[in-house]
């Protein structure tokens, strides 16, 4: 079965009832956990996007605390399960600000974690992944905002 272009699916959606499309909205949130997430944010979170960020940032300080900073292994499974997580929300968000803070909030976060192991190469690579992703959102900006966003940061992690 080929689906629907997004053209197609807005001319149809604009066909159909009020309470026909909030019975669609239903079924499409049953069967996907992140249809489900992007529906919670369109109806509650995206009217004050700064709760939204406070939200995302205090759940990902949380997962940022639970690290293992022993095993490399583990840790870097940690921190792509972190990144995931975090790359999910953004898409949910349409306003570049998102992106730049939660990206922001995770490599000054991942700076002060204490490792208790030499960082291997491939934790190197998430980190640098972090900072591409802090660096790529911040092109999205506005030159007054890059300015803001990239005045105080230096990029060093120790170990």
């Amino acid at each position: 079965m080929k689906p629907a272009t997004t053209k197609q699916l807005k001319e149809e959606l604009q066909l159909q009832s009020h309470s026909n499309l909030v019975k669609y909205c239903l079924r499409l949130a049953k069967f996907k956990k992140e249809n489900k997430e992007l529906l919670s944010y369109l109806l509650f979170d995206s009217y004050n996007e700064a709760d939204y960020l406070n939200e995302i940032k205090h759940e990902l300080g949380e997962l940022l605390a639970q690290v293992n900073t022993r095993s490399p292994y583990i840790a870097k499974k940690n921190l792509r399960k972190i990144l995931r997580l975090a790359q999910r929300y953004i898409r949910y968000s349409d306003i570049p600000e998102t992106g730049a803070d939660i990206y922001l909030f995770i490599c000054v976060e991942l700076q002060k974690i204490n490792w208790h192991f030499t960082i291997p190469s491939g934790m190197q690579r998430i980190f640098s992944f972090a900072q591409n992703k802090f660096q790529s959102a911040i092109e999205k900006l506005h030159e007054d905002l890059k300015y803001e966003y990239t005045r105080n940061i230096t990029w060093k992690i120790s170990k």
